[in-house]
């Protein structure tokens, strides 16, 4: 089964050539870097409303911030099409 992850290491390298982490903060209503951070490091998951704010800030399709993944129903285990060489550089999103 095939399911659409919000590729983090992407979203990463997009926003870095574009803000830096504060200046994304600030503009998502944070005050402190780091509650945009643990969204971007995976340690928490996005919003939808999140995750669209952030492709307006950043002026990039929605869908560009996506990748397809295999995930295996019995062990729940993902086939990174992505990013093979980390798995933590997805996430889901609620």
């Amino acid at each position: 089964m095939k399911k659409l992850t919000v590729n983090l290491e992407k979203l990463k390298k997009i926003r870095k050539s574009k803000m830096t982490l504060k200046e994304i903060s600030t503009s998502l209503g944070y005050q402190s870097p780091n509650g945009y951070y643990y969204l971007e490091s995976g340690r928490s998951k996005f919003t939808a409303d999140t995750l669209a704010q952030v492709s307006i800030i950043l002026n990039v399709p929605l869908i560009d911030l996506f990748c397809e993944v295999e995930e295996h129903e019995k062990t729940g285990i993902n086939d990174d099409s992505c990013s093979a060489d980390n798995p933590n550089n997805m996430a889901s999103f609620i």
